[in-house]
């Protein structure tokens, strides 16, 4: 079994090296695809310095069209039997492919994700993962586990897809979309048959200062809004609507931090799309989406939000001191 690792790379010099490192071939088990998305640090220069030392990572420079892109085109130069996108920010554990094992029939492959600081300090990911929910659980079981998880595992990371279940079922990421994971993860639910969850190996999430940049940029607010509607829609003709509605309660209430973080003006502008959309909350399963729905209906959509961003940004806060 072979893995591509895609590692999309975005004016990330000072981190890319240490991703590369990390999944550094083991055993001829992987080739390494550096997409250098029009970086303008001298990450395109690393790219090819760290190229030319190792025979099996591979190198493409494009124009800047963002992550999305990038990662489109890792999967399409792939040529492992299954793929998995890695930040160049971020890092996989070092023992990640020594004890991997994946049945040949199996599209998608959970594993743990890990928040880590500056100093060292590593938080788990809030997902709920584990063997019994996933290893020999009937898709449907799955899909329910998911709609209870306190955080719904939207990202790529932490997740191993076998190569040809993406290219048969034409599973892309949205190209200039903030959020484009979102998009992808619930084709890849939808999509998928056979799933299992594989706990010898961690992603590892840099947090670093500009990791909430995001927050307070109108086209972050309109790009989550756009996700959510279009798969509002899809849902409608899908034998697994109530999960998708489910699944869109969780992302409908993540629009309320980057919602509260814009100006009055711009925070009108989405107010009227929230509202169409605050049915969704109904669908929650969880403490979390509850409590979010009994505030929207005291306080409302605006001072929900300008709430949640308060919050947020004190959490925040308190893991950079605290880490």
């Amino acid at each position: 079994m072979r893995y591509s690792v895609i590692i999309p790379v975005y004016n990330c010099r000072e981190y890319l090296k240490a991703a590369v490192d990390s999944v550094a071939d083991k055993e001829g088990k992987t080739e390494i695809i550096l997409v250098d998305d029009g970086s303008t640090d001298g990450s395109g220069e690393l790219c090819d310095e760290l190229a030319s030392n190792c025979e099996n990572i591979l190198v493409y420079h494009t124009e800047n069209f963002g992550a999305g892109s990038a990662r489109n085109t890792g999967a399409e130069k792939a040529t492992g039997d299954y793929v998995i996108f890695l930040d160049s920010d971020d890092i996989l554990s070092q023992d990640f492919f020594d004890n991997i094992y994946i049945e040949e029939d199996c599209d998608v492959i959970f594993f743990p994700t890990v928040k880590f600081y500056p100093n060292g300090t590593k938080i788990p990911m809030d997902e709920g993962f584990s063997r019994s929910n996933i290893n020999g659980a009937s898709k449907l079981e799955i899909l329910d586990s998911l709609t209870k998880f306190n955080k719904f595992p939207a990202s790529c990371a932490g997740k191993i897809i076998r190569r040809k279940f993406l290219t048969e079922n034409n599973i892309c990421f949205p190209e200039e979309k903030f959020a484009e994971d979102i998009d992808w993860t619930l084709n890849m639910l939808i999509l998928g048959k056979n799933f299992r969850y594989y706990d010898k190996g961690t992603y590892f999430y840099r947090q670093v200062n500009n990791s909430r940049s995001s927050r307070g940029n109108k086209k972050s607010v309109e790009d989550l809004i756009y996700i959510i509607q279009k798969w509002e829609m899809k849902s409608k003709d899908s034998p697994y609507k109530e999960y998708i509605l489910s699944y869109l309660a969780y992302e409908y209430a993540m629009v309320f931090p980057f919602l509260g973080a814009l100006g009055n003006n711009d925070r009108k502008l989405f107010l009227d799309s929230m509202r169409k959309l605050r049915y969704l909350l109904r669908f929650g399963k969880t403490k979390k989406l509850r409590a979010i729905r009994m505030c929207v209906n005291v306080f409302g959509i605006s001072i929900t939000a300008k709430i949640l961003n308060y919050y947020v940004s004190k959490r925040d806060k308190v893991g950079e001191v605290v880490c």
